[in-house]
């Protein structure tokens, strides 16, 4: 079993900019069988107020994943 640990500092507040570099590393991970992202790693730590930055639902998350 092949497993990556994808480590980035995510942006505060710059969720594009987060789902981007996700997205450039979980590429380069493709072969891996579990990859694994940072807490928070689509808002940073700890954009204010949290609720305007919240994934309703989680749709685009789980839809990007």
């Amino acid at each position: 079993m092949k497993i990556s640990v994808l480590q980035f500092k995510s942006a505060l507040g710059e969720i594009e900019k987060n789902f981007a570099t996700a997205e450039k590393l979980i590429t380069a991970a493709k072969n891996s069988d579990v990859i694994i992202l940072p807490e928070l790693w689509t808002t940073g730590y700890y954009p204010t107020p949290v609720k305007n930055f919240a994934d309703k639902n989680c749709v685009r998350t789980t839809s990007f994943l």
